[in-house]
């Protein structure tokens, strides 16, 4: 599952029972946000936060069950050039 769609919100709401990803697939925000509502998220796969400069977010409200294999990336990206690089 990927979001991409601009700086935009997408919601999945779990309030009529888990939301489960029973495959190693990947749920990529590459840009806005997504919230997963309340309830139990699960998933053997792998999460991943692109650093865009901007601010893109995943929220899980209620809770997050990972298994063993699972991976969460985070990239994080800033403003490069003069000053604006560590160390520079």
């Amino acid at each position: 599952m990927k979001k991409t769609a601009g700086a935009g919100l997408t919601t999945i709401d779990t309030t009529a029972g888990p939301f489960t990803v029973n495959n190693t697939g990947t749920i990529a925000v590459q840009s806005g946000s997504m919230t997963i509502g309340a309830g139990t998220f699960t998933t053997p796969g792998t999460i991943s936060v692109k650093g865009t400069g901007a601010a893109n977010t995943l929220t899980v409200v209620g809770n997050l069950t990972l298994a063993s294999g699972s991976v969460i990336n985070v990239e994080l990206d800033g403003a490069g050039g003069a000053g604006g690089a560590p160390n520079g």
